[in-house]
């Protein structure tokens, strides 16, 4: 068994690097200073470029339209979310107007009790604009400190804000994207196969009969995929069938639900040793960990080392430098929609500091507060235009579903991609952690990448051991649970 120190230092680095995709820059960032005459709105972002470059598109697009407005983008310099929140958790005076949050440890400060971010509810309500009905609605909850919203129309009394007994059920930041994930591909790699070797993806999926794509023929082609690359000879030793990314909740929540499990924590019950849980394991070991050449620990997908990769969409601007043809320009990956009838999504957005929301600015003689400023700026991210503007540049997936069929983002990288991949299935919640306190959710986020990440190695992860690898985790979330720091 691992060294569960050493697992969770991978853990928080993998997590860290991929779901929040943080690049680390040189202290905190800020493009411009305050102009007078104007309402100068200051928004905080992760440190990564195309988080920086995506808002500074909306930035110039949204005061082309409203000149009265200065947009001030500041970045997290060296820190996460939550390292950046800690620092101003003690003199809230420097929080901005707009803070960017993640669905997962951006939690951690969207408690309404702590009263770093405001209610959004009443903003959402305003105006058929932002209708509800217009978002996945998984998304709206996964902005809810508890991970469920209610409109305020849904029970009885007025809005109340944060001092309502109902604050919970708000939503503390405006999702601004839906990214479901997909299985992405190297063409060229397969292409190479299919030249010298016979081997064709088209014989495991085919876009023209998706109906015929789902998870036997998932493992049939991670089966048959490692015994192709097995026959290459020594060449090949290093190349792997697949990079899952199985410690984030995304994907192992899918694939437990796909496989008939029954949730690894229900309503704070530990829950990993279930049987239906267990024949969940013993079909990820048998089909894609038991041998060393199926499953990449190393996330070599753009050095073309590993044929397949599972990711949400953002990531694929990762890839463009890597896998582009050099003669033609051509991108040379495609994508296969996960094969599950209930596809989990992630998302992220942008939270009002309470702080400063009802502070006031005046320009050309019209006095506003923060966040009527803030909110009309977040209105523009979520229209069709500004929902537009992110994906045709393939930053986002669309967060309303009017763009599903027909956005911009369908003409991102290559408008012949299989584009159709990234909407496949019914919406599946993230709920394991809503149970518990926000503060508690990243350690216990945590111990369970470490499971996952023992579970796919071939000795920790096989019958033999399996049982000792369920205790131990078993005993380690419950050790959270009771307020342990590990």
């Amino acid at each position: 068994m691992k060294c569960i120190k050493k697992c969770l230092a991978v853990v928080l680095t993998v997590v860290t690097c991929f779901a929040l995709s943080i690049s680390f820059g040189c202290g905190e960032g800020k493009s411009e200073g305050h102009l007078d005459g104007k309402y100068n709105l200051e928004i905080a972002v992760q440190n990564e470029n195309g988080e920086i470059k995506m808002m500074e598109i909306w930035k110039e697009a949204y005061e082309e339209k409203h000149p009265e407005v200065n947009i001030i983008i500041n970045n997290f310099g060296n820190d996460d979310i939550v390292g950046y929140m800690q620092k101003k958790a003690m003199n809230q005076n420097s929080l901005p107007h707009l803070v960017w949050l993640p669905d997962d440890f951006g939690h951690t400060f969207t408690d309404p009790t702590k009263g770093y971010f405001i209610d959004l509810r009443e903003m959402y309500e305003k105006s058929a604009d932002t209708d509800y009905s217009l978002y996945y609605e998984s998304m709206l909850h996964a902005a809810s400190n508890v991970g469920e919203f209610r409109p305020t129309t849904s029970y009885s009394g007025s809005f109340s804000g944060e001092k309502s007994d109902d604050a919970k059920y708000g939503i503390y930041f405006a999702p601004r994207d839906y990214n479901q994930i997909a299985i992405v591909y190297n063409k060229k790699a397969f292409n190479d196969l299919k030249t010298f070797y016979g081997f064709d993806i088209a014989n495991y999926y085919n876009p023209e009969s998706p109906e015929t794509w789902n998870m036997e023929k998932f493992a049939l082609l991670i089966k048959d995929l490692n015994d192709q690359i097995k026959s290459m000879g020594p060449t090949y030793a290093s190349y792997k069938a697949i990079r899952m990314n199985m410690t984030w909740e995304a994907v192992y929540t899918t694939f437990v639900d796909a496989l008939g499990g029954d949730g690894l924590i229900n309503d704070g019950e530990i829950n990993l040793g279930s049987q239906k849980n267990r024949a969940v394991y013993d079909y990820l070991w048998s089909n894609f960990f038991n041998e060393p050449n199926k499953f990449d620990i190393n996330d070599n997908f753009s050095k073309g080392t590993t044929y397949l990769t599972i990711v949400s969409r953002p990531l694929l601007l990762s890839y463009l430098p890597y896998l582009r043809d050099k003669n033609s320009g051509k991108i040379m990956m495609d994508f296969i929609p996960f094969p599950a009838e209930r596809v989990a999504a992630g998302t992220s957005g942008y939270g009002i500091t309470k702080k400063h929301a009802n502070e006031t600015q005046t320009a050309n003689g019209v006095t506003k507060t923060n966040k009527e400023i803030a909110w009309d700026f977040l209105k523009f991210i979520l229209s069709e235009e500004g929902q537009n503007l992110g994906g045709k540049e393939g930053f986002i997936q669309p967060i309303l579903k009017s763009l599903k069929d027909t956005g911009e983002w369908r003409n991102a990288f290559d408008p012949a991609m299989n584009h159709d991949a990234w909407f496949n299935g019914d919406e599946l919640r993230l709920t394991t952690y809503n149970y518990f306190d926000a503060s508690m959710r990243t350690a216990l986020r945590a111990q369970t990448s470490a499971f996952f990440i023992n579970l796919t190695n071939v000795e920790n992860g096989a019958p033999a051991n399996r049982d000792n690898l369920i205790a131990t985790y078993t005993a380690n979330l419950e050790a959270v649970k009771k307020g342990a720091i590990l």
